[in-house]
């Protein structure tokens, strides 16, 4: 057999809450999970306010907005011709 089977599964899921280790886990991935939200406002919120109030900053950073944004725009627009060409194909 290839997959445990589920009270196998609920045993070791019991174990492994008596141990402590997935609340460890657990607490180490909220950290690390808070420490990117943080480092990613603390950079954010002032690119941010230097974009809206320096005219000239905003403009340095344009090129690189359009062009994410371009590259999202066009990957989706691609995802979008696939679904719709297996859908018409599987219609006719």
């Amino acid at each position: 057999m290839f997959f445990s089977g589920p009270s196998a599964v609920a045993e070791s899921f019991v174990a492994e809450l008596g141990s402590g280790r997935r609340l460890s886990e657990a607490l180490f991935t909220w950290r690390n999970f808070f420490i990117g939200f943080l480092l990613a406002l603390a950079v954010a919120v002032p690119a941010g306010v230097c974009i809206a109030w320096y005219r000239h900053f905003g403009m340095l950073i344009d090129p690189v907005h359009i062009a994410v944004d371009a590259k999202h725009t066009t990957s989706t627009s691609i995802l979008l011709r696939r679904c719709r060409r297996r859908l018409s194909s599987t219609e006719a």
